[in-house]
C-alpha cells in the first residue's frame, strides 16, 4: 500500500472517531451509506465493522468478527504485503475507537 493511501485511511478513521464522539453513533449510519464512494480497498470490512458498532455489538465480538472477516476475505485487499497486517489493524482498531 502506498504511504499516501495509508495516511488517507488513518486521517479518515481519526475524523470518523471525532465525529462520532461529537454527534453520536448514529453519525455512522450516514458514513455506512456513503463509504463505498470513498474508494478504500477495505470498504466491505469497514461497513461491516461500523454497522456492528451502530447495532451495539460488544467490542470484543466486533474485534473477533473483524479478524475473521479479514481472514476469509483476504483476496479483496490489494495492498503491499509489507503493510498488510498494519493496514488491517488500523482499520479494525480505528473503527473500534468509534464505539
Amino acid at each position: 500500500m502506498h504511504k499516501r493511501k495509508l495516511e488517507e485511511l488513518i486521517f479518515f478513521i481519526l475524523d470518523l472517531a471525532e465525529q462520532t464522539r461529537i454527534s453520536g453513533l448514529l453519525t455512522l449510519e450516514e458514513v455506512i451509506k456513503t463509504l463505498t464512494d470513498l474508494h478504500f480497498d477495505n470498504a466491505p470490512m469497514m461497513v461491516t465493522m461500523l454497522q456492528l458498532i451502530v447495532d451495539g455489538t460488544d467490542t470484543e465480538d466486533i474485534r473477533r468478527i473483524g479478524k475473521n472477516f479479514y481472514i476469509t476475505r483476504r483476496k479483496l485487499f490489494v495492498i503491499c504485503k509489507k503493510y498488510h497486517n498494519l493496514y488491517d489493524d488500523i482499520i479494525l482498531e480505528g473503527t473500534l475507537s468509534s464505539s
